[in-house]
């Protein structure tokens, strides 16, 4: 086999090595498309100093991100929902009645909405969200009855 004078180099010994060969482990790493500090750099290069550049740090900045971001779409949830109530109540009191009682006359009327629709309602239809509030009011009136 002929090799290139350009790809050989001495080794230590002063011998000469082919540089073309490839040991398992590149041919491994090069069969999966993905280098090593590729693997490890992927998720953290816009990261901030240390923790884009040192695998330790990376590492463990990476982990942490990705739990905080686990925990966070749990409780985007949990702030939505409470916004939502907050919206409702607030419409609920400059019509003179509770959010609880809103809420539990509007079950007892039948009116299936969710929280998210009844704040938008509430923001944004002052007098379509009276109307609710008339029918919850009457419902709740007719249950203490």
């Amino acid at each position: 086999m002929h090799v290139p004078a350009s790809s050989l180099q001495t080794g230590r010994s002063g011998s000469f090595v082919n540089r073309k060969e490839k040991t398992c482990r590149e041919l491994n790493v090069e069969q999966a498309g993905v280098t090593t500090a590729g693997k490890h750099f992927a998720l953290p290069k816009a990261f901030f100093l240390t923790k884009s550049k040192l695998n330790r740090a990376a590492q463990e900045a990476v982990e942490k991100a990705l739990r905080y971001g686990y925990v966070g779409r749990r409780r985007k949830k949990r702030d939505f929902r409470s916004l939502w109530i907050v919206r409702i109540n607030a419409a609920c009191r400059t019509s003179e009645i509770s959010y609880s009682k809103f809420i539990s006359g509007l079950k007892r009327a039948g009116i299936d909405l969710n929280r998210k629709v009844l704040a938008d309602i509430a923001v944004n239809d002052g007098p379509g969200f009276q109307t609710l509030v008339e029918k919850a009011k009457a419902a709740h009136q007719a249950q203490l009855q």
